[in-house]
């Protein structure tokens, strides 16, 4: 509420108890339109501008989003890899172990019936000498 040109009184704290010219009052609407077109222009720019910053932190956003997600899906598929070649290296472990069981079965079952076999032969020879033969029995009787 100071002195605008053309006013003849001084400053006062309620703008009503000055006088200002005619010329400047008419004037005054013209100026407050296009302070209103140029609010309404700079408020369709700042909307722009808005919108812009919006998208491009939306865009932001979901870079880091695609980029975490990618980090997860590496991070995930590293540890299913080393946590499989770990599965399949004890897998492979566990299989030896059990083909050198199934060995030592076989080789100790081998070795079992080979003595089952000998024990089989020494009865049989065993009861050859106790066996009376047709052929021996007659050379007794004669």
């Amino acid at each position: 509420m100071g002195n605008s040109p053309g006013c003849k009184s001084p400053s006062l704290p309620y703008h009503h108890l000055h006088t200002c010219t005619i010329h400047q009052t008419e004037a005054m609407p013209r100026e407050t339109k296009k302070k209103i077109s140029d609010t309404q222009q700079s408020d369709g720019s700042d909307d722009n501008f808005a919108a812009t910053i919006a998208q491009q932190v939306q865009s932001s956003w979901e870079k880091k989003k695609r980029e975490s997600e990618a980090r997860f899906l590496s991070t995930a598929k590293a540890e299913l890899d080393r946590g499989g070649r770990e599965r399949s290296r004890e897998f492979v472990k566990e299989v030896d172990e059990m083909q050198a069981i199934m060995e030592r079965f076989v080789s100790d079952y081998a070795a079992i019936e080979d003595k089952i076999r000998a024990l089989w032969q020494q009865l049989l020879h065993a009861q050859d000498q106790y066996v009376v033969r047709p052929s021996n029995r007659v050379r007794a009787g004669r």
